[in-house]
């Protein structure tokens, strides 16, 4: 027998709630076993009523995991226009980008040279070294601002589209997936992993 494993599904207008799973063996007439696996509430939730007085079995449950996945699922073709659309977003995107790292670039070369004079003044005796230190410390603290700054930009749009695409793909493949996909994978696509 299996150990009984927890999910959070959205079952008939049960938001959320805590299942478990029983495995149960069958002996048939030709000495054939097989094995039957129910879901049922464990009612550990205290805030949600769970009105299941009975179990479900596992074909019943993916039955209604699957009509709510045909809820979400987008057609391909629509995928194909809306990812050109985001690529299209995108390259405008990519556009900013560029003259902002451009911006950050004429930015962090003004406060290297602000640095670069401070040295030449300090060593020419044109300031004290107090004013050298403090002088120091603020360009400094700008310049690894902006080498921060510079970073984060970098991956701004990057991130926005690979996230996109995948919501997009999943939204498109997700029913398929999880029809052909091992207990993993359809915890994956429901969002309760596996730990």
């Amino acid at each position: 027998l299996q150990q009984p494993k927890l999910l959070k599904l959205n079952l008939q207008k049960q938001w959320y709630t805590t299942y478990t799973a029983e495995t149960k063996s069958k002996k048939l007439s030709t000495g054939e076993i097989k094995y039957y696996t129910y879901y049922h509430c464990t009612r550990r939730k205290k805030d949600i009523v769970c009105n299941e007085r009975t179990s479900i079995r596992e074909d019943a449950l993916e039955q209604q995991i699957m009509e709510e996945l045909s809820k979400y699922t987008i057609i391909p073709q629509f995928m194909e226009w809306a990812l050109d659309i985001i690529k299209q977003s995108h390259q405008k995107e990519v556009d900013v980008r560029n003259n902002i790292i451009r911006s950050q670039n004429i930015t962090l070369t003004k406060a290297q040279s602000l640095l670069d004079s401070l040295i030449e003044m300090r060593l020419d005796g044109l300031i004290t070294n107090n004013e050298y230190e403090n002088r120091k410390t603020s360009i400094q603290n700008e310049i690894a601002e902006l080498r921060t700054k510079q970073k984060e930009n970098e991956h701004r749009v990057d991130n926005w589209v690979v996230l996109t695409e995948r919501a997009f793909v999943f939204a498109s493949r997700a029913k398929d997936i999880f029809l052909g996909g091992d207990l993993h994978t359809k915890k994956d696509i429901l969002g309760i992993g596996t730990k």
